[in-house]
């Protein structure tokens, strides 16, 4: 008797063990269909709020490979605004660029829906696969996905960290982003100006009348227009464009031109066209590839006579160095202008105008 009830000892114990590892498979399978995706994230390329940006969001695939009818879901909470999301921004890629069709399903190809809601789904068409341990990147482009206005994700509607859920048939997981503020950066340019006259004592020497004659730095005059920079140049240097130069000539008197105090008599201010070796004057004008001329003073041909007053001589429309050449013209006619010695001089204003 005791033997028989050893032996159906035996068998319970065995039947017991039978059942426990059956119930532990039953276990092991629940946990792998549950089973989690690895190196799951979301990148934006911009984080403030109510500002739209792109999505790339990447995971590997960990429970197996994804075969026909398999899908794969991206789910953004609620407070990004999809709206604007269509098909052309979507891509997918594998490992390499996978083919998607809109809402359909044809074969080796992913069928997307869901585009403009918060949750689009992937759809696995016949013949197409994923395999074991891809690394899948899903993108949104175009800036078509706008972050929450403010800090509203999460539990309470408080949290300015939000979720993206990515789930297949297998296995889920889930993405982060943190939506801030941006760091707004200041700076202030100072003004900058230089104002040079390369040569502030110029002249003409002596004048025969009859004959023009062109000032020089060296103030012995010549009787042709001299070289660049000769008789002076203006150099306008600022950080803003727009900025203009003007003239005027200041004498003892109310006059214009070249002044003799001793004879109170003036070789008029002339426009540069109008001199010449028969008419008494003096005349302004310059040149350069840098500023414009006014039109009156737009080299030789200007025909603007300098006054009392400022007039406009030139304006800057660059930032940087600016140069004109400045070229003067006498001319004292026979039996005209006394014998004496004349001078003016010419006052130039640099105008800058900053935002």
């Amino acid at each position: 008797m005791a033997q028989k009830i050893k032996k159906m000892s035996k068998k319970f114990i065995a039947f017991v063990c039978m059942f426990t590892l059956v119930f532990s498979y039953s276990v092991v399978g629940v946990n792998e269909s549950d089973a989690a995706l690895a190196s799951v994230s979301d990148t934006l390329t911009d984080s403030r709020f109510n500002t739209a940006s792109n999505h790339t969001v990447v995971f590997t695939v960990k429970a197996g490979e994804l075969t026909a009818t398999d899908t794969i879901v991206v789910d953004f909470e609620a407070d990004f605004d999809t709206a604007s999301m269509v098909f052309a921004d979507i891509t997918v890629n594998d490992g390499g660029a996978m083919t998607l069709d809109d809402g359909a399903c044809s074969s080796n190809e992913l069928g997307v829906t869901g585009e403009g809601t918060d949750t689009v789904t992937f759809t696995l068409c016949t013949g197409t696969t994923i395999a074991d341990e891809s690394v899948m990147t899903i993108t949104f482009a175009n800036a078509h996905i706008t972050n929450p206005a403010t800090a509203v994700c999460g539990t309470g509607n408080d949290s300015y960290i939000c979720d993206i859920d990515i789930t297949t048939s297998d296995e889920s997981g889930k993405a982060q982003v943190a939506i801030v503020d941006g760091v707004t950066v200041s700076a202030t340019v100072n003004e900058a100006l230089t104002f040079v006259i390369s040569d502030t004592a110029v002249g003409f020497g002596g004048i025969n009348s009859g004959t023009l004659r062109y000032a020089n730095s060296g103030a012995t005059g010549a009787t042709s227009a001299p070289g660049a920079g000769d008789p002076f140049s203006l150099t306008f240097t600022s950080n803003v464009a727009g900025a203009s130069i003007t003239v005027k000539s200041v004498n003892g008197d109310s006059t214009a031109g070249l002044y003799s105090s001793s004879e109170t008599e003036t070789l008029t201010a002339r426009s540069a066209t109008t001199m010449s070796g028969s008419t008494s004057g003096f005349a302004v004008y310059g040149t350069s590839s840098d500023m414009t001329m006014d039109a009156g003073f737009n080299g030789a041909s200007g025909n603007l006579a300098v006054t009392t007053g400022n007039l406009s001589f030139a304006t800057a429309s660059s930032v940087g160095a600016n140069v004109v050449e400045v070229d003067l013209i006498a001319s004292a006619a026979v039996g005209a202008g006394a014998a004496s010695d004349y001078a003016t001089t010419l006052v130039f204003v640099a105008t800058p105008v900053y935002p």
